[in-house]
């Protein structure tokens, strides 16, 4: 069975249904952000929220945000996965900015 890895985009692809996706093509960037090797901007994953690696406050932060990524590494090299894009819940024009992430996972505005 495929594990399945679902991200939040903040631009739009013509996809929300999986798509089979080789771990070789995905480039771990943090414990929760990947980029797909060759493309764009880097990919934020959904339902995952790991402390920072390259802004941590402490180094205890920038440790747990080091196992995170490792992790994730794991996750991915783990075997077949599934890749489902699904479109930003954030305002127009507000991608990629300090006020992106402003909904919840039902879209809600928090």
């Amino acid at each position: 069975m495929a594990s399945s890895i679902i991200i939040a985009t903040c631009f739009l692809l013509a996809t929300d249904v999986a798509q089979p996706i080789a771990p070789e093509t995905i480039r771990v960037i943090d414990g929760d952000a990947i980029a797909l090797k060759g493309s764009g901007p880097h990919i934020r994953l959904v339902g995952f929220n790991a402390p920072e690696t390259r802004n941590a406050e402490c180094q205890e932060e920038a440790a747990l945000g080091q196992r995170a990524k490792q992790r994730l590494r794991q996750i991915v090299a783990g075997g077949t996965l599934d890749l489902t894009v699904v479109r930003c819940s954030c305002e127009p024009g507000t991608e990629e900015t300090q006020w992106y992430r402003t909904a919840d996972r039902r879209g809600r505005r928090v």
